[in-house]
């Protein structure tokens, strides 16, 4: 009887300090009690949810809740809201929210959610959720959205790419990816033809944009006189009547900025292209 009281009294003295020891196992480096995961969201049916969506979600134990960092947010009621859509000219911004009810509000229109937890060095998920916490600050987040190369999901990538030391870009950059924007953007847009449409036009525009800009660079313009209301990409082209268009915007710029001389220019297929001069009298 004495040695089994002896037993339990030593038992009690241990087990104060046994369970502290496994409620605090010893520290790690700062930013070993950081969870980072990828969030990779399937498509949706509205024309903004085409494309998927992609997030990242910090678990922080000592900052409860979990936080899913969304790049992809936009106010339907911002200033010239359609006129920007159909520019290509959106503001964007991102922001913090809770993990789990963020995840359920996709859930609940039938969108599929994936998360792959990311296997960073301590250190590089702290500087992580310090920069997400820098970047969401109203001086920080707000961002020029383009629809094919500084989007909510390239800036979920390039925020992994910064602590990890440009790594992501060293080993991917000149990796030939198989396939084109058109190839995407014919993939998920084909099944709403008004929407096909207008991505086309767009991808077009965008491919003849960088031949004007390469021709300026090389031969000096003066970018403050050409497509001064903006060139293709902006105010797009009716097939058609493309020439019509660049003529009479050409046209009513000279009016308005009293000017007297100008140029319109077309390309061709084909690699052609066409230029007329105008002076007006």
């Amino acid at each position: 009887m004495r040695r089994a009281a002896a037993t339990l009294l030593l038992l009690a003295l241990t087990a104060g300090p046994v369970a502290a020891q496994r409620r605090n196992p010893p520290a790690g480096p700062p930013g070993s009690e950081l969870t980072v995961y990828l969030m990779t969201m399937g498509p949706g049916s509205l024309v903004w949810e085409r494309f998927g969506h992609n997030a990242i979600w910090i678990h922080d134990p000592a900052a409860p809740p979990d936080q899913a960092y969304n790049y992809g947010l936009f106010d339907f009621h911002q200033q010239n809201f359609l006129l920007r859509f159909i520019k290509g000219q959106m503001w964007y911004w991102m922001d913090g929210f809770p993990a789990e009810s963020y995840v359920r509000a996709y859930r609940r229109t039938n969108r599929s959610v994936y998360l792959q937890e990311l296997n960073l060095p301590p250190a590089a998920r702290l500087e992580l959720q310090r920069f997400l916490r820098w970047n969401q600050e109203p001086a920080h987040r707000f961002y020029h959205y383009d629809y094919y190369r500084d989007n909510c999901s390239t800036r979920v990538r390039d925020a992994l790419d910064r602590v990890l030391g440009g790594a992501v870009r060293t080993q991917t950059d000149t990796v030939p990816a198989g396939t084109t924007y058109r190839f995407h953007t014919q993939r998920l847009t084909a099944n709403d033809p008004l929407i096909f449409d207008y991505a086309e036009t767009s991808v077009e525009a965008t491919a003849f944009a960088v031949q004007a800009l390469a021709d300026g660079r090389e031969l000096g313009w003066d970018w403050d006189r050409v497509n001064v209301n903006g060139g293709a990409v902006a105010l797009g082209h009716p097939i058609g009547a493309s020439g019509a268009r660049v003529l009479t915007t050409l046209l009513h710029a000279l009016r308005d900025r009293g000017g007297s001389t100008g140029l319109a220019t077309l390309c061709l297929g084909g690699g052609n292209a066409v230029a007329l001069s105008v002076e007006l009298v």
